[in-house]
């Protein structure tokens, strides 16, 4: 099990979904801040996090 993980919280889910529910284009200010604040949550729970570039 990964360490820090929790059961599934409805509330939980909602808030992280209203934290990142902002215009987040492609290549947007917007995209990187919800990219942080997904990465935080997954470093939160204890999962390693590796972010690849690419080109569109």
């Amino acid at each position: 099990m990964v360490s820090g993980l929790r059961e599934f919280d409805i509330n939980r889910a909602y808030e992280n979904a209203r934290a990142i529910s902002f215009p987040r284009e492609t290549g947007s200010k917007g995209e990187r801040r919800a990219a942080d604040f997904i990465a935080k949550r997954f470093r939160d729970l204890g999962l390693d996090v590796k972010e690849e570039e690419f080109t569109l």
